[in-house]
């Protein structure tokens, strides 16, 4: 795994809805390479699964969360956005 693919580890546990022509601009690759990046790290078990909360009514102050999980990388060294921090009593 190299500095793209930790890259876009990040920019999917951000927000794990990005197409790949955007992931494509952020990592400065055209969409095919980063299509077989994200394919081989599915293959290889870096990504296990992409998930999407679906959150119709949110209280005020409260986050809902996606991303995508990996057994490769502690948790640790995947910080998380700041936006994730506050959860106001949700995590």
């Amino acid at each position: 795994m190299d500095e793209i693919d930790r890259k876009l580890l990040s920019l999917l546990q951000e927000d794990a809805t990005l197409a790949m022509a955007q992931l494509a601009d952020q990592v400065g690759l055209s969409a095919t390479p980063v299509w077989k990046r994200v394919q081989k790290l599915e293959a290889a078990g870096v990504i296990t699964r992409r998930v999407a909360l679906d959150l119709p009514v949110r209280p005020a102050g409260r986050a809902g969360v996606g991303g995508v999980t990996s057994r490769r990388a502690p948790r640790a060294e995947m910080p998380l956005p700041n936006r994730f921090l506050d959860l106001g009593g949700l995590a």
